[in-house]
């Protein structure tokens, strides 16, 4: 049975359901002295938001989060729920918003989007409180995890990218899309599917590398984690991620949750970050940072 567009809004709709619910058990926010939708660039998408982290326990690192939700869905603000064991730990987080695909916009745009994030961050450190001297790390899942590595890799020089003075220490992937190209014969998404997600250009496999992090890889200049699990749907392509990373001989941590537990699922530790799974990896994702 082939993945159709109603099908994929259905389960999306359970999931912010759900993810709503959590959102409403969230502590009050002004523990973390928040900045909320502090605009990067023009429109209503271009927005981000800035925690800071528990005073007594700083660890003077910035965590950047990228959201995912198949390019055509998902919101900054998913990530709170996330968020909330990095601030309790002292890290701070910051949680991106960028244009979704459709109505002319493609995941090109969005790696803009992310890229004009950065040299506005880079160039605005000390309007938002930040010395520069920080520790800078981008994270994303699923399809936030492919702009974040597109980014990471960009910084090491990628399709005239331009991200200003921006840097990072590291890059953390959580069940992130990484072949984009593979998406254009998907044997179980249907044609309007695929062009519905990927955009226009949904058949052009010169396009699609243009823009597939598993293009740039070897740009990549800063150690990886990256996070799977045995219920994750796209857990072939990270293990591709997995074998083009030792190929090359790049620094990464991977780790690959065997649970059975149906909710151990894919991107499990954004989505319900207090599963012991999930606790496990959030864990090893603040470890890496610490490293």
């Amino acid at each position: 049975m082939k993945i159709t567009v109603p099908a994929f809004k259905l389960s999306y709709r359970v999931v912010y359901r759900k993810n709503d619910k959590k959102l409403r058990s969230c502590p009050p926010w002004d523990e973390y002295s928040p900045t909320l939708d502090k605009p990067y660039g023009e429109g209503k998408d271009r927005v981000f938001d800035l925690f800071r982290g528990r005073a007594d326990v700083r660890k003077n690192t910035l965590l950047i989060l990228v959201h995912g939700g198949y390019y055509v869905r998902g919101r900054h603000r998913d990530s709170y729920p996330f968020a909330i064991p990095f601030l309790n730990e002292g890290f701070d987080v910051l949680s991106v918003e960028y244009r979704l695909n459709g109505k002319g916009i493609e995941t090109r745009d969005q790696i803009a989007d992310v890229a004009e994030f950065c040299r506005y961050l880079f160039s605005e450190l000390p309007a938002l409180g930040l010395s520069g001297e920080e520790r800078f790390y981008i994270s994303g899942d699923s399809a936030g995890g492919h702009l974040a590595l597109f980014i990471a890799e960009a910084a090491g020089g990628v399709m005239g990218v331009d991200l200003g003075g921006a840097r990072f220490d590291g890059v953390l992937l959580n069940c992130p899309s990484y072949d984009y190209a593979a998406y254009r014969t998907v044997g179980d998404m249907s044609r309007a599917m695929r062009k519905w997600f990927l955009g226009e250009n949904y058949e052009e496999e010169g396009y699609l590398e243009r823009y597939s992090p598993r293009t740039y890889i070897e740009n990549l200049s800063v150690p990886v984690f990256v996070s799977t699990c045995r219920n994750d749907f796209l857990r072939e392509g990270v293990l591709y991620l997995r074998d083009d990373l030792d190929r090359l001989g790049k620094k990464y941590v991977f780790l690959d949750i065997d649970e059975e537990d149906k909710r151990v699922a894919h991107v499990h530790n954004v989505a319900d970050p207090d599963l012991p799974a999930s606790v496990r990896v959030n864990r090893a994702m603040m470890d890496f940072m610490t490293a």
